[in-house]
């Protein structure tokens, strides 16, 4: 973490422990995706952008 600080790191380490979940509940669990999660999905990440000053 010396590389970078933490308010800038942490948007990512977020957004990578959201897809990893969310990849995880479709291939182990068999969950299956409807347009409404994966719009959940794809505004939680928009969010997560926007947490890390858009860049």
């Amino acid at each position: 973490m010396t590389k970078f600080d933490v308010s800038f790191a942490y948007p990512f380490v977020t957004a990578g422990l959201t897809i990893s979940t969310v990849v995880s509940a479709v291939f182990l669990l068999g969950e299956p995706v409807t347009m409404a999660k994966a719009l959940g999905v794809f505004f939680i990440l928009v969010g997560l952008w926007f947490l890390s000053g858009g860049s």
